[in-house]
């Protein structure tokens, strides 16, 4: 009877410590395994220059509307000019460092924003990049090539014409689709 229950009491134990060691090596592969970019710190074992951190902005709104699709996301625009609030300081800073880096090569009129997941917010940063540079009055312009979605347009509610109606020329003059902003 008592080896029986030095058994059951070795049994418990090794149950104990094995449910401790299983989620720790599960969790330990995971945070080891884990590509996501979620900070500064993330990059510091690249090669790549760091040009800025954006902080999470969730500051969209909602317009509700009777039909299939329930509701829509309204982009917003968060840099204005003379707000001091932190996102608006994060893209000063980022304008600051892109000129810098622009400035070193001066053929360098050109940047370009992607990644392989939509709503990862490259259409938020080119116009938001895009306000911050215009701020200081230079001259932009954002193109924007989804031809399907028509993400970055819908920040400056552009018309129903659009690039894909230039390249197809059903547009004979390019200024009929730039809009000011």
């Amino acid at each position: 009877r008592r080896q029986r229950q030095m058994c059951i009491r070795d049994s418990l134990l090794v149950a104990f410590v094995i449910g401790l060691l299983v989620p720790a090596v599960v969790i330990f592969m995971k945070e080891n395994m884990n590509t996501k970019v979620r900070g500064r710190k993330d990059l510091e074992n690249l090669s790549v220059p760091f040009i800025g951190e954006i902080p999470q902005y969730s500051g969209t709104k909602r317009k509700w509307e009777i039909g299939p699709r329930k509701h829509q996301e309204m982009k917003t625009i968060v840099v204005k000019e003379g707000s001091r609030n932190i996102i608006n300081e994060a893209f000063r800073v980022l304008r600051s460092n892109l000129d810098f880096m622009a400035s070193k090569d001066n053929n360098q009129h050109v940047f370009v924003l992607t990644s392989f997941n939509p709503g990862s917010g490259k259409s938020f940063l080119a116009i938001n990049i895009a306000i911050s540079f215009a701020i200081k009055k230079k001259k932009i312009l954002v193109i924007d090539g989804d031809l399907r979605h028509r993400t970055v347009s819908s920040y400056v509610d552009s018309p129903n014409k659009g690039l894909s109606d230039y390249l197809n020329n059903q547009i004979e003059d390019w200024k009929e689709i730039i809009v000011s902003y």
